[in-house]
């Protein structure tokens, strides 16, 4: 499964970037080394996470409220600080060939963090209107 994938990916990326070994996760988390590899590398046959996994995680691995929102939604789990149900993003954007589409053309473009930011924020703030978002269906 693809989100297993990157979910694994995330994982072993902030882990890395706070420079600890898997064992050192492992203990952290309560589990073997063995299961911190299968989570890095997304064994698609591995159990399902738990809510109190992914709190285990996200507190080792010290991630802050973004990262925390973006570990749940890789998931489609929630957490306490979000009640309502989050479809996971790669199912969402794999179902949507118009959300590829506009992925594709920011990364040729070469969109930074601050321009997504932006185009999210008018968005959210009704700037681009229901009109202009049918244009890009």
């Amino acid at each position: 499964m693809q989100s297993k994938t990157i979910l694994g990916k995330f994982v072993k990326e902030k882990r890395i970037a706070l420079g600890i070994e898997e064992d050192e996760l492992a203990k952290l988390l309560g589990v073997t080394t063995w299961r911190v590899r299968e989570i890095e590398k997304g064994v698609s046959n591995m159990p399902e996470l738990r809510q109190s996994d992914l709190e285990k995680i996200a507190h080792a691995l010290e991630l802050d409220d973004d990262d925390i929102e973006l570990l749940f939604e890789l998931t489609g789990k929630t957490n306490e600080n979000n009640t309502r149900t989050i479809t996971p993003l790669l199912d969402y954007m794999s179902a949507n060939k118009s959300i590829r589409k506009a992925l594709k053309a920011g990364r040729e473009a070469g969109l930074t963090n601050a321009d997504w930011d932006r185009i999210a924020d008018e968005i959210e703030n009704g700037k681009i209107s229901k009109t202009e978002r049918d244009d890009f269906q």
